[in-house]
């Protein structure tokens, strides 16, 4: 996944794994590339190849955003595509938040 947002209000100090994909013992494969000059990181998040899949709700990943100034700006992932075991597309969406810093 690509997380945007804008560095002139946020700072990224972190993005680290959740539960959700290490159900089964399984240790995902987890890599960060956080840009914060930028205001773009990229996530990849990926069950072990051969590993069974998961279902259920939990935590992919915690987002640790640092406020820099003051205002309203907004956090997206852009394109997030979430596959099934097999590789099949199973949702694909853009989601955002709203951030207002005081």
């Amino acid at each position: 996944m690509q997380v945007q947002f804008d560095p002139k209000f946020l700072r990224l100090n972190d993005v680290s794994l959740g539960d959700y994909l290490s159900r089964g013992g399984q240790q995902p494969v987890f890599t960060k590339n956080i840009q914060n000059d930028t205001g773009v990181a990229i996530v990849q998040l990926n069950r072990p190849p051969g590993s069974r899949g998961v279902g259920g709700s939990g935590t992919l990943v915690t987002l640790n955003f640092q406020a820099v100034a003051r205002g309203t700006t907004v956090v997206m992932v852009p394109n997030l595509t979430v596959r099934s075991a097999k590789g099949a597309v199973v949702s694909k969406s853009t989601p955002q938040l709203t951030i207002t810093v005081k």
